[in-house]
């Protein structure tokens, strides 16, 4: 059962959501076609979630070593320590993605066996 208490600023909504609510993601123009509706299962939206992270947290941080090197050459050091930076958290946005849904997932499952008992 979902429990919803809104705070006495924020609007209430009119429906809480459920598991069939739907994830609308836009990127670029819109297509001349439409929208390519399509659904996806809570796990994949996860696994959506934490492909999007590390790819946008490795690209920007490449993208920004790149620029620190190219308007500082001197700086090598500062982009380098960008990349790294980067990188290490594309890893733990990955490891945090991977184990600790399944941490979560572990731990309703006991609750709910301990809730049956």
């Amino acid at each position: 059962m979902i429990q919803y208490s809104p705070s006495a600023r924020e609007p209430v909504p009119p429906e809480l959501p459920t598991t069939r609510a739907k994830l609308d993601i836009q990127a670029g123009p819109p297509m001349p076609c439409g929208p390519a509706p399509g659904r996806m299962r809570p796990g994949q939206v996860n696994q959506l979630i934490v492909t999007l992270g590390v790819l946008g947290s490795t690209v920007t941080g490449t993208a920004g070593a790149i620029l620190t090197v190219r308007i500082a050459p001197g700086q090598a050091g500062l982009a380098l320590a960008e990349l790294a930076l980067a990188l290490a958290s594309a890893l733990v946005i990955a490891i945090y993605g991977t184990y600790g849904v399944a941490r979560r997932e572990r731990g309703r499952r006991c609750q709910s066996k301990q809730a049956a008992r």
